[in-house]
C-alpha cells in the first residue's frame, strides 16, 4: 500500500513536470497573443521534443506567424486602397 503510494506521487511529478508545466507554458503564450500583446508575446519553442507537446509549440509558433502575416498584408491592402 505504502509503495503504491509513493509510485503514485512520484508518476504524479513526473507527469506534471513532463506534460502539464509545458501545456500551461503554451496555454499562457496563446492568452497573450490573444489578449493583444501581439509579437512580444513569445511562444515558449518545445520542438526539441518529440511528442504531442513539442508538436503543439510548432504549430502554435506558426499559427501566430502565420496570423500576423495575414494582419501585415490587411494592412499594406488598407493603405494601398488609402
Amino acid at each position: 500500500s505504502g509503495v503504491a503510494l509513493t509510485i503514485t506521487i512520484l508518476l504524479s511529478l513526473y507527469l506534471a513536470r513532463t506534460i502539464a508545466r509545458p501545456i500551461m507554458r503554451l496555454a499562457e503564450a496563446a492568452d497573450e497573443v490573444r489578449h493583444g500583446h501581439g509579437r512580444q508575446a513569445v511562444i515558449p519553442d518545445l520542438s526539441r521534443r518529440r511528442d504531442e507537446v513539442g508538436d503543439l509549440s510548432v504549430a502554435l509558433k506558426e499559427m501566430t506567424t502565420a496570423i500576423w502575416d495575414r494582419m501585415d498584408a490587411i494592412d499594406r491592402f488598407a493603405a494601398d486602397v488609402a
